[in-house]
């Protein structure tokens, strides 16, 4: 649109005089009693450069990209002067794209073979008993069935209905998969078996109708390439010393705007995420005085974000206003 806006009033630069303003320039005037700083700036002491008289709605600029009132200076073709003058929204990331990143770490997802030794299974308690003790594992320690409840209460949330949340899943062989908000979860558990093998015998998982688009895919390490620079990452333990309701959390990490953040989510029985997460998390909570499963910490989590951002609001994934 801006673009548009642009070449129609090109051809007015024709009849400028070669004293006006410069196109584009971040030039200085001196001060005078009818161009004085702009008190919208920022609060910063700078000088406009013109304050145009244009009436842009006439050059098919929208108003309410310009702002209201205007909070940076216009040259005499009634552009932005320079890019420190445009409006400091336009220097934070879209609240649109805000999102909530969920890692359920340390899965337990191992394909093995079948007694027969033609195919191969998801490695389960329930199947795989004897397997599991020959080799000095704990029975709690292989529980596939933990990431399958934490898929099926995240990808039904509302707030993934919204395309308000991205989901990964480590598992402890460090293989990370990549979850498509659009991927509809098998309800069975041997169904979800069945598929978790198929993932990690040909690395990825498309659609078998429409655009064949992948719904999940192993993707390579480490995991924070996968989260956007910056973003913080906060654990949850019940273990850990701060104790906060999410509402609370939530809104703690949405206080200078909507913003993305990670929730690393132990994906385990028993255990804790510092071992494998520990370098790169910003921030350790609990969210709640009881011990949680990891699904029922996720319900919370996305709950408590639902309605930071009244994502009941939204219809067609647009919010209303």
């Amino acid at each position: 649109m801006r673009i548009l806006a642009l070449a129609s009033i090109l051809p007015r630069a024709e009849n400028i005089k070669s004293s006006a303003t410069p196109f584009f320039t971040c030039e200085r005037q001196p001060l005078t009693d009818k161009n004085k700083t702009d008190p919208g700036n920022l609060g910063k002491s700078l000088d406009p450069v013109h304050q145009s008289k244009i009436d842009h709605s006439e050059l098919g600029i929208d108003p309410a990209f310009l702002g209201s009132p205007l909070r940076f200076c216009l040259n005499s073709l009634g552009i932005p002067a320079g890019r420190g003058d445009w409006p400091s929204f336009l220097d934070r990331p879209n609240s649109a794209d805000a999102k909530v990143y969920i890692l359920l770490d340390q899965a337990s997802l191992e394909s093995v073979k079948a007694a027969g030794g033609k195919e191969y299974q998801l490695l389960n308690p329930d199947k795989h008993k004897e397997r599991i003790l020959k080799s000095g594992q704990d029975l709690s320690d292989v529980r596939p069935d933990i990431v399958h409840q934490c898929l099926l209460m995240l990808l039904d949330s509302p707030l993934n209905r919204v395309g308000k949340l991205q989901v990964f899943v480590r598992t402890r062989k460090n293989v990370i998969i990549e979850v498509n908000p659009k991927t509809r979860i098998p309800r069975t558990f041997d169904r979800f078996c069945g598929l978790i093998v198929q993932l990690l015998h040909k690395l990825s998982i498309h659609a078998a109708t429409g655009s064949h688009e992948k719904l999940l895919k192993i993707v390579k390490n480490p995991i924070t390439r996968h989260f956007p620079p910056g973003i913080p990452i906060i654990g949850t333990s019940f273990s850990a010393e701060e104790c906060i309701k999410p509402r609370e959390l939530a809104h703690s990490t949405q206080t200078a705007g909507p913003q993305s953040v990670v929730f690393v989510i132990g994906a385990m029985a028993h255990g804790s995420i510092l071992k494998s997460c520990g370098e790169f998390l910003t921030r350790i909570v609990s969210v709640s005085n009881f011990p949680l499963s990891a699904a029922q910490t996720c319900a919370r989590i996305c709950t408590a974000f639902e309605e930071e951002w009244d994502v009941e609001d939204y219809v067609n994934n647009q919010q209303i206003e």
